[in-house]
């Protein structure tokens, strides 16, 4: 049993492999929800694809289905996103950041919030392209070694990671509307083909190829 953990609405492969049937059971909470219950905003839920193996998560999944009342399921529910966007932080860096309910402690002031966002904005916008930590220290005025430890503190990967993820989910946008592996991989500024395919498997834990399948047969 395996689970993928797949943001609402956005497009994703769930066909079946080597013609076997495909039985699954599916929970299916909103961005505004998951950011309800997770108290963090709604722009802060980001975008995931990912298969997970996690045996944790497979049992929280089980006993939310195992359990009958709206409060207990509420609980459970909660746990679960919990688990999802620890993985995805894990494994991306997304920058969800779940409260901690046993602390009381305010978060460090001294992160530079602005600078941040506005080094995260210019990595988004100019993803199909490899920007140095020289031009990205130079776009949000922090030192070069202040800006990496402070964007691998705030959103838990490096920015060089965090460029290679934007240009896998430009990736996903063009395959999913059409485009070829090989256009997509030129588009959104991957080296050629086999570099997308090794990017976007380790990403996303499937391939181009299945994931352009998936979106065709939705």
């Amino acid at each position: 049993t395996e689970v993928f953990a797949h943001t609402p609405n956005a497009s994703h492969a769930g066909g079946p492999l080597a013609g076997q049937s495909l039985e699954y059971k599916a929970i299916y909470p909103s961005r505004k929800l998951a950011s309800q219950i997770l108290n963090v905003d709604r722009d802060q839920i980001p975008e995931i694809s990912f298969v997970s193996q996690c045996d944790s998560l497979r049992q929280a999944i089980q006993d939310f289905f195992g359990t009958s009342t709206l409060e207990k399921r509420s609980q459970k529910l909660k746990h679960i996103l919990e688990l999802v966007y620890d993985e995805a932080r894990s494994r991306h860096g997304h920058e969800v950041q779940v409260p901690n309910t046993k602390s009381t402690s305010k978060k460090s002031t001294n992160t530079s919030t602005d600078e941040l966002t506005i080094a995260r904005t210019y990595l988004i916008e100019n993803c199909r392209r490899d920007v140095s930590i020289a031009e990205l220290s130079g776009a949000c005025f922090l030192s070069q070694f202040h800006l990496i430890r402070s964007f691998k503190r705030r959103f838990g990967i490096t920015p060089r990671q965090f460029l290679i993820n934007q240009r896998v989910l430009l990736a996903k946008h063009l395959l999913a509307r059409g485009e070829t592996i090989a256009s997509a991989a030129c588009t959104a500024g991957f080296s050629d083909q086999s570099h997308l395919h090794r990017c976007f498997k380790r990403i996303s834990g499937f391939n181009p190829g299945q994931y352009a399948n998936g979106c065709r047969s939705d």
